[in-house]
C-alpha cells in the first residue's frame, strides 16, 4: 500500500535524521542552555534546529511569529546583525540591536565562522562547534553598549 500522505512525511523523516550536525546542536543547546537565552541565528536555522529547543529568537520563520510584532522589521533587525559579525563593512546600528533584543548566543556556520569579527561590545566564547556549525555565547560589555 502507497499512501502519499504518509509515505511523504516518512521520507522526510528519514531525510531529517541524516542532518546529523543539526541534531547535535539541537541535543547540545536542549541539554546546556537555559530557555531564558536569546538566540541570533540564520533565517533557515530557525525551523531546525534551533524552534525544537524552545529557546527564544531573535526572529523566526513567519508563520510561527508574534502578529502583534512586525516580522519584516525582525528579520531586518536579524540581518543587521548578523551582517555587523561576519561583514568586512557592518553597519554601526547593528550594535544597540544586539543590546535591545538581549541576544546572548549567536549560531553561525562554520564558513561565516571564519569571517566571525568579535564585537568590541561583547566578550564571546565559542561552547559548541562540530562539523558545520558553531555557537557562541556573548558576554556584554556594559560601557559598550552606550554608544
Amino acid at each position: 500500500m502507497n499512501r502519499a500522505d504518509f509515505s511523504q512525511l516518512r521520507a522526510d523523516a528519514l531525510k531529517k535524521e541524516k542532518e546529523t550536525d543539526k541534531i547535535e546542536v539541537y541535543n547540545f543547546i536542549t541539554k546546556n542552555v537555559p530557555l531564558n537565552n536569546v538566540l541570533l541565528c540564520e533565517h533557515y536555522l530557525s525551523l531546525f534546529p534551533i524552534m525544537p529547543t524552545a529557546i527564544k529568537m531573535v526572529s523566526v520563520e513567519t508563520y510561527f511569529s508574534n502578529p502583534y510584532i512586525s516580522y519584516n522589521q525582525r528579520e531586518a533587525d536579524r540581518n543587521k546583525m548578523l551582517s555587523y559579525l561576519t561583514s568586512p563593512v557592518p553597519q554601526s546600528n547593528a550594535v544597540k540591536l544586539f543590546n535591545h533584543y538581549n541576544v546572548s548566543m549567536v549560531l553561525l556556520t562554520n564558513s561565516d565562522y571564519a569571517k566571525y569579527k568579535s564585537p568590541a561590545f561583547a566578550t564571546s566564547k565559542v561552547i559548541f562547534k562540530n562539523s558545520s556549525f558553531t555557537l557562541l555565547t556573548f558576554d556584554y560589555n556594559v560601557v559598550e553598549l552606550r554608544l
